[in-house]
């Protein structure tokens, strides 16, 4: 559960720090999405795909309509939305009855994610129904977006400590969640800092050992320097 499981009752901390970004050193993450995570099962209906197709509904076919009708990707510069799993069926000789996918919708503006994941749901419910099939779709709130501005003492605490180990720092929104997302929302003040990592989530994804230290010089320097 990571951030989500700590007993917030044991933090006196009331700023704090994130390592959980890329970017070059001395990049701050002032902002970022909320995010909804989305389950749905499609159900039809099995039959022997050689002798009686027509009596069965094809699940995967459901799944595939309702993928073509909804937008996913880059949404907007605040909102993304992705299907990253997507399972069903037994064997190839069997219309599939059920298929399960797994996605999301990420916003910096609420209104815009809330808008997205309808037309998830609007997609999966109007495929399913055009078939005969039946939807259904959970809908769970995965972390609350934040938003700092460049005058909150955290904020302006962290870029004096980039600038006093010679790190300019630039201030940035993300697509991304952190732990961050989970501290803001329980009232405490936390930004993303980068630790210069790069090709995140990807085979690829790598980061120097150089930019490590650097970043950890820079949240030496926040702790040393940092005053309410």
């Amino acid at each position: 559960m990571g951030a989500k499981g700590l007993n917030k009752t044991d933090l006196q901390a009331r700023v704090g720090i994130s390592l959980d970004t890329g970017g070059p050193q001395g990049t701050i993450v002032v902002s970022a999405p909320t995010q909804d995570s989305l389950l749905a099962v499609i159900r039809g209906k099995a039959a022997h795909a050689g002798s009686a197709p027509e009596k069965g509904i094809n699940a995967i076919l459901v799944a595939a309509e309702a993928l073509c009708k909804m937008p996913l990707g880059r949404i907007d510069p605040e909102t993304t939305a992705n299907i990253g799993i997507i399972k069903g069926g037994t064997a190839r000789n069997v219309v599939p009855d059920r298929v399960e996918m797994l996605g999301e919708a990420r916003s910096r503006q609420l209104g815009k994610l809330e808008e997205q994941t309808a037309q998830m749901i609007d997609a999966l419910e109007g495929a399913a129904d055009r078939h005969g099939a039946t939807a259904e779709i959970q809908v769970e709130r995965a972390y609350d977006g934040y938003a700092l501005d460049e005058s909150d003492e955290v904020v302006r605490g962290l870029a004096n400590a980039c600038r006093v180990v010679g790190v300019e720092p630039t201030f940035v929104p993300s697509g991304g969640g952190s732990d961050a997302n989970i501290y803001n929302a329980n009232g405490m003040k936390v930004v993303n800092l980068s630790v210069g990592m790069d090709d995140v989530h990807t085979t690829e994804e790598h980061v120097a050992v150089a930019d490590m230290a650097a970043t950890a010089e820079i949240v030496l320097s926040f702790v040393t320097t940092f005053s309410s």
